[in-house]
């Protein structure tokens, strides 16, 4: 295997496109392109970022007379991102734990500057899940980490926006009432929403893939 051929392998297995391997190296996509079709090179610091994309050698890739990685290797280069994608997971939801406790301290404290300010850090994390990982990772891992990101996440950014509306509904009430109901029915409702997200996502999705075999005729005899 010759290096555009290693390159298109190693992409394909990753399930990046093209413009997802341009960004994170940040050069076009025709470069990439280029470099598939065996027209062309990357320079030496593109080849570095390449091989620890992938975590291969820069020997490996442009050696000719390498062979190709065996199944135990791919296996292991596949762990090694997963793994990479679930570090990344875990800090977003630390970021989504942290506003959770700054929206936490400013209902305590009722300061709405301080929930406010947890509100958009939950945000920013979603933002930066949903953006930052398909630059870096690509579609497919997206995909992949999207159940694990939101079905623990949500624990941590769905209690404020939920308390604030609940609120607002029961400032509608025209007669007076205890301050628990609010909490408590906010508290309900929040319980609801997480356990049902989590269980919906959690659920395996139908593969859209798989075809239905068709119904076979037996002849009349």
């Amino acid at each position: 295997m010759n290096f555009a051929e290693k390159l298109l392998h190693l992409r394909k297995r990753e399930g990046l496109s093209q413009e997802d391997l341009a960004a994170h190296l940040e050069v076009s996509r025709q470069a990439v392109s280029r470099w598939e079709m065996g027209t062309a090179l990357p320079d030496a610091p593109n080849l570095l970022r390449i091989s620890k994309r992938f975590g291969v050698t820069v020997d490996f890739l442009l050696n000719d007379s390498e062979p190709e990685p065996p199944d135990v290797a791919e296996d292991q280069i596949s762990r090694y991102t997963k793994q990479k994608q679930q570090a990344a997971v875990l800090l977003l939801v630390g970021m989504q734990s942290l506003a959770c406790l700054c929206g936490l301290i400013g209902r305590f404290i009722q300061s709405e500057l301080m929930v406010w300010i947890g509100l958009t850090l939950n945000l920013v994390g979603v933002i930066a899940f949903e953006a930052g990982f398909l630059a870096y990772f690509g579609t497919r891992a997206v995909q992949d980490s999207r159940g694990l990101f939101y079905r623990i996440s949500v624990w941590f950014f769905a209690y404020s926006p939920v308390h604030m509306a609940v609120t607002a509904l029961w400032r509608l009430y025209p007669r007076p009432h205890l301050a628990f109901l609010e909490w408590g029915s906010a508290l309900t409702v929040y319980l609801l929403i997480c356990v049902f997200t989590s269980v919906r996502l959690t659920a395996p999705s139908p593969k859209k893939d798989e075809k239905e075999s068709p119904p076979v005729n037996h002849a009349e005899g």
